[in-house]
């Protein structure tokens, strides 16, 4: 069995689209959307804790409470 050289370049690899690489980076840049936002959220939540911790307990038995028969 023999081998054939054929001379010439090489041939070039698929070349993808703006759109295609925008689309391939789109769910890492949703991923850090919502890490981000998590961050955040959870930023919030350390500082309220750190004011009392109170403020969930408050409202949800002022606002969730069944009405008091009299």
């Amino acid at each position: 069995m023999a081998s054939t050289l054929h001379a010439g370049p090489a041939p070039t690899g698929y070349r993808a689209s703006e759109l295609q690489r925008y689309l391939a980076r789109l769910p890492a840049l949703l991923g850090a959307l919502v890490a981000l936002i998590g961050f955040i959220l959870a930023g919030g939540g350390t500082y309220l804790a750190a004011l009392g911790g109170a403020g969930i307990t408050f409202w949800s038995a002022r606002c969730f409470s069944p009405p008091a028969i009299s």
